[in-house]
């Protein structure tokens, strides 16, 4: 438990930031294309380095390469969702609406035998549930409805669960590359006309970022192999950091959280902690 407590941390303090100045970023009119493709790039290059600590492992077989090409295809719809959502609403606001599939991943789990039922696990996920509520109802409006929204929790889900069987084919950081490495890769073949029109502040600025990023990835794809509500379980983690540094920023990120948002911080804690008792 102590160990994925720790990844949790890492996720809370690196994910928040990554998600704050991501939206800094495209609120400073950074083209979505070019904010996408440098920050895959960075991601890979600082992928290496774990390379040759931890290894490169991969079984070739037909279902982890299907597995692989349907994890690059859907993560670029869940981005290109995310990006969408990041411009429209404050990263409070993203981070709420994000939450909604955590609750679907532990019934799918129990049902794939990923995980066991546990009354604790349930009780945690509520109370996280209910934090969220507490901490998102002032800002829920009609845009849960857009597509956009849909499509990527719809995307998260599938993404996961993609991720979490091509796991059983391949290490942690073998992972990150390939996945990280070949959507640069596609990209670039796509995109290599306009690349070298990308400014110069943002590559700077997603070079800043990735290296956040990158302790980000490297610690949800651990708790990934363990479950997809694992996994999941970085949503509200990230909500809660975000509260935290949109209270503390001086401007750039959205509105000042009000006492009864911090409130469901806790109780999002709470639940959080509740969940991972129920996996020791």
């Amino acid at each position: 438990m102590i160990y994925n407590l720790g990844l949790l941390a890492a996720i809370a303090l690196a994910g928040g930031y990554v998600a704050l100045e991501d939206t800094k970023a495209l609120n400073r009119g950074y083209k979505k294309t070019d904010f996408f493709y440098v920050k895959h790039f960075f991601i890979t290059i600082f992928t290496l380095p774990l390379i040759l600590i931890f290894g490169f492992e991969f079984e070739l077989t037909l279902i982890s390469a299907l597995l692989l090409i349907s994890l690059v295809f859907i993560r670029k719809i869940n981005v290109r969702s995310s990006t969408n959502i990041s411009k429209a609403v404050s990263p409070l606001e993203d981070a709420s609406y994000a939450i909604l599939p955590l609750a679907i991943t532990y019934i799918i789990d129990t049902f794939l035998g990923i995980t066991t039922f546990s009354i604790i696990a349930i009780v945690g996920i509520l109370v996280i549930i209910l934090g969220n509520y507490m901490i998102s109802k002032n800002y829920i409006t009609g845009k849960i409805l857009k597509e956009s929204l849909i499509r990527r929790a719809i995307t998260t889900i599938i993404m996961a669960y993609v991720g979490y069987y091509l796991l059983q084919y391949t290490n942690v950081v073998t992972y990150m590359f390939l996945v990280y490495g070949i959507t640069t890769l596609f990209t670039t073949i796509t995109y290599r006309k306009k690349i070298e029109k990308i400014p110069r502040s943002n590559w700077i600025t997603a070079s800043r970022m990735q290296v956040a990023g990158t302790i980000v990835l490297f610690a949800s794809t651990v708790l990934m192999q363990q479950s997809v509500t694992m996994y999941m379980l970085k949503l509200p983690i990230n909500l809660i950091t975000i509260i935290v540094l949109t209270a503390s920023a001086k401007k750039g990120i959205g509105k000042i959280p009000t006492t009864y948002q911090f409130m469901g911080a806790f109780v999002c804690v709470a639940g959080i902690l509740a969940y991972a008792i129920s996996q020791i």
